[in-house]
Order: C-alpha cells, then structure tokens, then sequence
C-alpha cells in the first residue's frame, strides 16, 4: 500500500512499529528497501527497538544453524550463500559502482510487459503530450533515450533552467544522461508508476575489495564491463547498506566458490583488499586470507596497479 508516493510498509519498519518478515520481503521485491528502513529504526532505537543491542545481530548470524543436515554449525562463507541471487549488470558507473537487475520470473516478466506496453504507448502521437511546466527533481518522467530513441521511465536529478535540460537517471537501468526538456513527457499513467513496479535498477558495489586510484581504474572498469556485458552471474549479497544499496561477491552461474569476479580483479591487479576493513568484512576471514593470497601474486607478478612495485601503505 501506497500513501501518496510513500510505500507504507516501509513507513512503518522505519518507525520501528512494524518488524521485516524476510521471506515475503523477498517475494515482494521491496526487501532491499524494507532491510535498510529496519536498520534505520534499529540505530535510532524506535518503537520496537527501544532495547535494541547490536550485539544481538552479531549473535544470531554466528549462531549455530538449527537444522543443517551436518553437525549443526555453520562457518561464515555458508552463511553468506544464504542470500543468492540471479542478476545482470546493467551499467557501470565512472567509480566502478554497478547497477543491477535481478532475475527472476515476476520482475523480470513484469519489466518486459511494461517496456512493451510503454514503447506502444509513446508510439501513439496522440499521447506526445509535453510536460506542463519545467521538471523538478525527483520527478519521474518518460524520457528518450539518444542512443536508441526508445522511451524509458527516468528520474531527474538535476535540471538547468537556463539552458532548459534535465539530468536523469533511467531506474530500470542505471544509465543516465542529460536531456531538453522537449525529449521529456509526463509519467501519469497508473501501469507505468513505480507503485506498480518500482525501478529495477539496484546500486551494488563488490564486497572486500577497494578499487584502484584514478590512474588505474579505467582498467578495473573496462575488465568488469568485459565479464559482465550480456551475462546472466549470480551475486552474493554480503550486506545491505542503509540506503538500499548491495555489497556482493559476484560470479558466473556455474563458477567454483573460489572462482569470483572479486577475487579475479585482485589476481589481475586491477583491485586491493581494503586497508580498513568494515564490521561485516571482518567476520569473514577465511575470503579476506584467500584475497591477501591473490594480492601478494599479483604484487609479486607486478600486474595491474603493482606494476612498480608495492603502492600501498602497511596498516
């Protein structure tokens, strides 16, 4: 349910009146918004988190797994297999941020039929209708794209009055780019509202590993669009940040554990293991061993940003 463009569900989580029920979160494809309100309410000790204590996360994820066919304990590498998914990446961000789309047979499905439907719909002159005034940001507007002059569902970040132009962000993609206001139409249609899909476009940055300086990035940016260009991977979910956003181990479908996109971009140079490491980071060290392993490889082949040798300060 929606209270004007608010989903209430997630209202009430972040009040801390209402607690995330894991397993339709998912199903729903609002958990990623829904876990990040919950831990929101959880820092600030709302509602049902008045007594809230941190050490209690931490307690529950290294607790032994109740009923695992094995000795009833679970190491941490297994527990982060727990949340899997099937994605494609849809773009790359100059800082080497990914945007994902998950794959599954509702969103997907459902993306396809309202790209489908939208194309028809701008295909009618009859609906070339102009926008009424100049756009605001955060707005969500149907926008033509340049490279294909197809319509997408775009939100505006920023808009430049003067030279009558919008900057916007595809939500179903992660692209954006800047527009006039005259490649903009109003999006009023109740099928295309992001109420009745939200935007498939989920931010994600890759889990243990710091990316290169600026010298060296466009390498690092330019192998992950090389792996991942028109593949279906899988990605580990490893933590989800408040703002929704995904940190993930990323690999192809049928890859060995070890065998990762992380990991491969330390082997080739193109990626460190951070200097300060985050909480969630720590309580895996058998992956943070086998990626200081790599590093010292490609340190010592002198690949990628090692090739003068040792550039990275001791802890």
């Amino acid at each position: 349910m929606y209270i004007g463009r608010e989903n209430f569900a997630r209202a009430l989580v972040e009040e801390g009146l209402a607690e995330v029920h894991q397993y339709s979160a998912e199903q729903s494809g609002h958990a990623n918004e829904l876990n990040a309100a919950q831990q929101k309410a959880k820092e600030a000790r709302k509602g049902l988190w008045k007594d809230y204590d941190p050490s209690q996360d931490v307690a529950e994820a290294d607790a032994p797994a109740a009923s695992n066919g094995t000795n009833g304990t679970t190491t941490a590498a297994e527990r982060r297999k727990g949340d899997y998914r099937d994605v494609v990446v849809t773009h790359i961000n100059e800082d080497g941020k990914l945007m994902l789309q998950t794959i599954n047979t509702n969103t997907t499905g459902a993306l396809e039929e309202l790209m489908k439907a939208f194309s028809s719909f701008h295909l009618n002159k009859s609906n070339a209708t102009p926008l009424p005034g100049p756009p605001k940001v955060g707005d969500i507007v149907a926008a033509q794209f340049t490279d294909d002059k197809q319509w997408y569902r775009a939100r505006v970040r920023r808009v430049d009055r003067e030279g009558k132009k919008a900057e916007l962000t595809y939500i179903d993609y992660g692209n954006g780019e800047t527009l006039p206001w005259s490649s903009l139409r109003p999006l009023t249609q109740p099928q295309f509202s992001t109420q009745k899909l939200k935007g498939q476009a989920v931010p994600a940055s890759l889990s243990f590993i710091q990316l290169p300086t600026p010298s060296y990035l466009p390498d690092t940016i330019r192998f992950l669009f090389e792996v991942t260009a028109g593949r279906q991977l899988v990605a580990i979910v490893d933590q989800i940040e408040q703002d929704g956003s995904l940190c993930i181990t990323l690999s192809e479908e049928k890859a060995q554990p070890g065998d990762t996109i992380n990991a491969e971009l330390v082997r080739e140079g193109l990626a460190h293991v951070p200097l300060k490491l985050k909480a969630w980071e720590k309580s895996s060290p058998d992956v943070l061993a086998s990626l200081k392993k790599l590093q010292e490889e490609a340190n010592q082949e002198h690949r990628g940003l090692w090739e003068y040798g040792e550039i990275i300060p001791d802890e």
